[in-house]
């Protein structure tokens, strides 16, 4: 029969942090674009050309809202 062997744990730690530190410039662009993007495609579908336009999903809702 084999014998089991334990992994050996390596003696570098890495912290959160560490890793975390030098990713937020990265993390914060990727939810400002998000937020950029959203709104952007919020402002298009509401658009005098796409208002109406039958392929426009939030056709019905815009009609809905504008009604109001």
């Amino acid at each position: 029969m084999s014998q089991h062997v334990p992994l050996q744990h390596s003696h570098h730690h890495t912290s959160f942090t560490q890793v975390a530190k030098p990713m937020w410039p990265f993390v914060a662009a990727s939810a400002l674009t998000f937020f950029l993007v959203g709104k952007a495609q919020d402002m298009g579908v509401k658009s005098e050309g796409f208002r109406n336009d039958p392929r426009n999903p939030y056709a019905a809702q815009i009609a809905k809202q504008s009604h109001h």
